[in-house]
């Protein structure tokens, strides 16, 4: 997780082969959650909001360990988060359908336009 700067830019990385600098939090969870489903809940707008409320800094906002400590995130049964990363997933994947459809549409309108000029 980005400490500094835009709060909530977050992401789940493999155990190895990764380094944390001095500008990133490694979250490790407690209990049964998975890294997915924290993520797109860290990731929430209304959740940024709440970690831009908890930052700290008059320039640019910062979290440290004690503030990222201090989240409190609901922890639904395994199997809910889940089916919620694999909605999220869908989701995701028919919003770039969507977005690839109309970025086909809007050049094949700017071709029509030249063709009609």
């Amino acid at each position: 997780m980005g400490r500094r700067g835009e709060m909530g830019r977050c992401a789940v990385v493999p155990s190895e082969g990764f380094l944390c600098g001095t500008g990133s939090l490694l979250i490790r969870t407690k209990g049964e959650v998975t890294a997915d489903y924290i993520q797109k809940t860290i990731s929430f707008p209304s959740f940024r909001k709440t970690i831009e409320d908890m930052a700290v800094g008059q320039t640019m906002p910062n979290l440290n360990v004690p503030i990222v400590s201090k989240f409190q995130i609901i922890k639904p049964p395994i199997e809910v988060q889940i089916n919620y990363y694999k909605f999220v997933a869908q989701t995701d994947k028919s919003k770039y359908r969507q977005e690839k459809c109309i970025g086909f549409f809007q050049c094949l309108e700017k071709s029509i336009r030249q063709e009609w000029l």
